[in-house]
């Protein structure tokens, strides 16, 4: 016998329910911490809060900075970054350490990035 699932009673699966939930703060981090240039900007455009940041104060222009940083990016500016800027996030803005996207930079001199030179 074929075992019984329980049903929502809307019909969606876990998946779409865990769409629906997502804010767009979460989405642009998600966009943010994935390197997802095109849907960093596209949720911009749609009014995502240059504010968004994670639960340690990380706002998404410290997530994108740091990731250029991490992954050593040398083909030229990162796109999220400069999109972030763009929109108006703040690079004084420190999360929970103290940290903000500045000194972030200069703390990690052996990886100068034209990205985070501009700020």
């Amino acid at each position: 016998m074929p075992e019984k699932r329980a049903v929502s009673g809307d019909g969606a699966g876990p998946a779409a329910k865990k769409a629906a939930l997502s804010s767009p703060t979460e989405e642009l981090l998600g966009a943010v911490k994935s390197g997802d240039h095109d849907q960093v900007a596209s949720l911009l455009s749609a009014g995502a809060p240059t504010t968004s940041a994670d639960a340690d104060g990380n706002a998404a222009l410290w997530l994108a900075c740091a990731r250029v940083v991490a992954i050593k990016l040398d083909t030229g500016p990162n796109a999220s970054v400069q999109s972030l800027l763009q929109a108006g996030a703040d690079p004084n803005v420190a999360n929970r350490w103290g940290v903000c996207v500045r000194l972030l930079h200069c703390l990690t001199p052996q990886h100068p990035h034209p990205a985070t030179l501009k700020l």
